[in-house]
């Protein structure tokens, strides 16, 4: 969530919880990481990678 501060990041199974405001600049870095673990987690079930897009 955009906020004056920065960017928040939370959770639909932890509503309340919500990170500190972080700049875009900051969180992009995290995010690509974030899908790349993802990536590889699912190449390790035996799922296509190209059901995740890689950005």
């Amino acid at each position: 969530m955009a906020t004056d501060e920065g960017w928040r990041v939370g959770s639909v199974f932890a509503a309340d919880a919500q990170s500190s405001p972080v700049p875009w600049e900051s969180l992009v870095p995290d995010l690509l990481a974030f899908i790349e673990d993802v990536r590889a987690g699912v190449g390790t079930l035996g799922v296509n990678l190209d059901f995740v897009p890689r950005f």
